[in-house]
């Protein structure tokens, strides 16, 4: 995939919102794919589980009709854990294991 399209939303008030879409998530699955074979703790004790593209974030938010971005952190938490546990999504991870 190529190309980032800009979208303009105008609103009633007058207003617009404008939406980016970059499908190109190719460099964002190869720095995944490379960091799974590094640690991923750092000396804080956190760890970088996964790099989730921006187009792929904006996917999950339609799935929910928006509720991901209401969802308090701890209900985020077990959403992505869900999804990235998903065969169909592990290739965003940067750790061979959550």
């Amino acid at each position: 995939m190529s190309g980032i399209r800009t979208l303009f939303h105008p609103h009633a008030d007058g207003t617009f919102t404008v939406q980016r879409h970059d499908p190109d998530v190719g460099p964002t699955l190869e720095w995944n794919k490379a960091l799974q074979s590094v640690p991923q703790t750092n000396t804080d004790g956190l760890k970088h589980i996964a790099s989730i593209p921006p187009i792929i974030y904006e996917l999950w938010v339609q799935e929910t009709n928006g509720e991901l971005m209401r969802m308090p952190s701890h209900e985020q938490a077990k959403f992505f854990r869900r999804k990235l546990s998903d065969p169909q999504w592990r290739y965003l991870l940067t750790t061979a294991r959550l």
